[in-house]
């Protein structure tokens, strides 16, 4: 597989991720800087797959050119992120000393924007165990994806009937 097949086009986001414990720590700390931060380390190790080879220092560049240097004063508060996203668990502390960007999150989202894929090597820095295994993961994630809000699936029922041209059902039958 070529390089730029390893990595994502684009990955889903969860709406409620402001809800998230770890987000509203991280928030509350660093503000919108902090997410900004957060979601550009996510965009990062996408481009590349589940994981990203960059120190803190060559992270923390990215970031500032990300960002733009009009709106932070230098490295060193993106170091302090980062090693706070890390603090916080929203990356792997272990993998960041050997310089290895990732988290148990970063690769469940990569394991179910990938799971059409037939072949991949999953077997370098990779935190998820045996017993998480990829199949169980898509399963999960599309059981809750499946959770539709009533009125959702009332809509859905109507435009199927639609679809269908079947008469419509007077509410007592």
């Amino acid at each position: 597989m070529s390089k730029s097949s390893l990595g994502l086009d684009f990955f889903n986001l969860d709406v409620n991720i402001f809800n998230d414990a770890k987000i509203i720590k991280l928030m509350h700390r660093y503000g919108p800087l902090g997410f900004m931060c957060y979601f550009l380390v996510l965009t990062n190790v996408f481009m590349n797959g589940y994981y990203l080879e960059a120190s803190t220092t060559d992270l923390s560049y990215i970031l500032l050119n990300g960002i733009g240097g009009k709106y932070i004063n230098g490295k060193n508060k993106l170091q302090e992120i980062i090693l706070y996203l890390a603090y916080i668990d929203l990356i792997d502390k272990e993998l960041l000393n050997q310089n290895i960007i990732t988290s148990k999150g970063i690769q469940k989202r990569f394991l179910v924007a990938t799971r059409s894929r037939k072949q991949q090597d999953l077997s370098k820095y990779w935190l998820i165990d045996e017993i998480e295994s990829s199949h169980e993961i898509v399963e999960e994630v599309k059981k809750d994806q499946q959770k539709k809000p009533k009125k959702q699936k009332i809509k859905e029922r109507r435009m199927k009937d639609i679809d269908e041209h079947a008469p419509k059902k007077h509410y007592l039958t």
